[in-house]
């Protein structure tokens, strides 16, 4: 698993550079696990790619993943915009 999780982060990175934006510009993932029992791993390897600020993360145990695959995700990025953590106390 944990394998298949670093090569998909690592083929979103090598997208992101292609198009001049990093991990650090992730503001979504969608992260589909074939087992959910991966899931403690599937944060182990987040970790490190992704640094606070967190982007939002859903994970959804899927049993359609191509066989063989036991990991897949989707990320949303915005370039060219610095990220910054929203003041939950503010009134």
């Amino acid at each position: 698993f944990e394998a298949q999780a670093r090569q998909v982060f690592r083929n979103i990175e090598k997208i992101l550079h292609q198009h001049g934006a990093s991990m650090s510009s992730v503001v979504k993932l969608t992260a589909y696990l074939g087992n959910r029992d991966d899931f403690d791993a599937f944060k182990k390897v987040r970790a490190e790619f992704f640094s606070s600020p967190w982007p939002a993360v859903t994970a959804v145990q899927n049993s359609f993943l191509v066989e063989g695959m036991l990991f897949e995700a989707d990320a949303v990025a915005v370039a060219g915009a610095q990220r910054v953590l929203a003041d939950t106390d503010a009134s």
